[in-house]
């Protein structure tokens, strides 16, 4: 049920994770590669790069959701454009963000059914978490910050576990920085586009933000959370598997995770997988309520319920219809490339209407 701003609200704290949670997820385990195969050593100097473009965004993001302080980007949308192309708009932003949340689980089902030898079909797999994504969607914004506030608080300790190897490896792979040539370091930056991706629900949450004066300092800091985050993922894997070694494994961190030996626990890599799935399908979630709630707001619906129900499909064919990691690799790419875009430009397109229309909170 869309409940009114006097009762929903998100601390900075919930804030923090919600961003942490829809940013971080199944790319962990794939980055190390696709940074390695495009910016080689440098693919730390390249995730660095990015984060300073990502904060940039986030900026304008927030400096829009400022914009129009109580109002989602639903409903400010059709004040700025109009109600036509503000429902183009929504409903392709709902698109997205159904389909990217049906990729991620499939992604990482793709994962688990090479690493944990499963043989059932992916109609039924993916059934099974797709229903807990749909239920938790449903229960509203209040009840998505506290779960993504215990998942992030189970994460950060995990973090160090996982990071462990970084001290029994050869610090020499780093070297020698600017090893290839410095414009693969900037080519490289859109590798680290679905990194990143899910920052600009920014722009549907922010109303619901308690603190609005500290929206940018909290922001920041998940950013470079997430940021600190993947770069000691790349770094570990680099120094313990070796720059050749992390670019022939499709997941070289879970080879990492493989060579990690702790009492009691024979297979790290297995708690892994296990435990992740946790904050997979946490991101997920947040994207697929991002998605409904926004037509829920559009179309003045006053239950939310009703389109969490009823667009489960669009993401749940997401799930299926790839036909191989290939084929799922080329779908996540091209919607990678066309989401960045749009999303990038979005609020950008915005911000410069609004103030030649006038309106808006000018402050």
């Amino acid at each position: 049920m869309l409940r009114s701003k006097k009762n929903t609200y998100i601390t900075d704290f919930q804030w923090i994770s919600l961003l942490f949670c829809v940013m971080v997820g199944v790319g962990v385990t794939t980055l190390p590669r696709e940074l390695a195969d495009g910016a080689g050593r440098d693919g730390w100097l390249t995730i660095i790069i990015s984060t300073l473009l990502v904060l940039l965004y986030g900026k304008v993001c927030l400096y829009y959701a400022k914009m129009f302080p109580d109002k989602t980007l639903a409903q400010s949308v059709s004040l700025v454009l109009g109600k036509l192309l503000g429902a183009v708009i929504i409903i392709l932003y709902a698109f997205y963000t159904l389909l990217l949340s049906g990729l991620i689980i499939r992604s990482y089902l793709e994962l688990i059914y090479v690493y944990l030898d499963i043989q059932y079909p992916y109609y039924f797999s993916g059934f099974l978490p797709f229903f807990i994504i749909v239920y938790v969607a449903r229960c509203g914004l209040s009840t998505l910050a506290r779960f993504t506030e215990l998942i992030f608080m189970m994460t950060i300790p995990f973090t160090f576990l996982i990071i462990s190897p970084i001290f029994r490896g050869n610090i020499m792979e780093l070297l020698p920085v600017f090893e290839g040539e410095v414009v693969n370091i900037f080519t490289s930056i859109p590798l680290v586009s679905f990194a990143f991706l899910g920052l600009e629900s920014i722009l549907i949450f922010y109303p619901y933000l308690q603190r609005k004066k500290d929206s940018f300092r909290t922001t920041f800091l998940a950013i470079n959370i997430v940021a600190l985050f993947y770069t000691l993922i790349f770094i570990t894997s680099l120094l313990v598997l070796g720059i050749e070694q992390v670019k022939i494994f499709n997941w070289p961190f879970m080879a990492v995770l493989r060579t990690m030996r702790v009492a009691i626990i024979e297979r790290i890599d297995t708690i892994f997988l296990i435990f992740w799935i946790v904050q997979v399908v946490m991101g997920s979630t947040i994207l697929y309520f991002a998605g409904t709630f926004s037509l829920a707001a559009y179309f003045h619906n006053r239950y939310h319920d009703i389109w969490g129900l009823i667009c489960w499909p669009v993401a749940y064919f997401a799930i299926v219809y790839p036909k191989n990691i290939l084929h799922l690799e080329e779908i996540i790419g091209f919607i990678v490339k066309i989401s960045t875009i749009f999303l990038i430009l979005l609020p950008i397109i915005l911000i410069i209407i609004a103030k030649i229309r006038g309106v808006g909170n000018e402050k």
